[in-house]
């Protein structure tokens, strides 16, 4: 088995267990407390115009349509995204919340929070060239601290949203 082969199914594997874990945690978070469905006015996200899309280091395409700031009353942060893949995106190609994290105007930052994020959710879904997948990704904030960055980071390379 070469090396690259054997690097694929490594990843497919990884990605596979982390599908089942974050599948079981959906079914249990419905019953935790501290799982967050809200419907609210999306407050307007300042310094940027919405939607606002980046590329990706291969060349993918992501594009922020809503930010919602945490506040003290519900300290949750949730961005409305939207992946898409180049013609030429790499295999294999998967849409992975995780990437996604917060910078506090603290200087702090906070990762992706399965149970934060607002419905529908964006899933970790496998994906093939020119094809898109939308849902909201979201964040545990402490004390409801200001926001000032979505940033999602693959391979150590960060593209990053000035939100506020």
């Amino acid at each position: 088995m070469t090396t690259k082969l054997a690097f694929r199914l490594a990843a497919v594997a990884t990605i596979m267990s982390l599908t089942c874990a974050l599948t079981a945690g959906t079914a249990l978070a419905g019953k935790s407390k501290h799982h967050r469905h809200h419907k609210k006015a999306h407050a307007s996200t300042s310094g940027i115009k919405l939607p606002m899309q980046l590329t990706t280091p291969v060349g993918n395409f992501i594009t922020l349509y809503t930010f919602d700031q945490p506040t003290a009353a519900n300290p949750v942060a949730n961005a409305n995204v939207k992946i898409c893949t180049s013609a030429h995106t790499p295999e294999p190609t998967y849409a992975y919340p995780p990437f996604f994290s917060v910078t506090l105007a603290t200087g702090a930052s906070s990762p992706y929070t399965q149970s934060a994020s607002q419905s529908p959710a964006l899933a970790i879904t496998s994906m093939t060239p020119l094809q898109c997948v939308q849902g909201w990704v979201g964040f545990d904030v402490p004390g409801g601290t200001k926001v000032t960055d979505l940033v999602y980071t693959y391979k150590g390379t960060p593209i990053t949203w000035k939100v506020g």
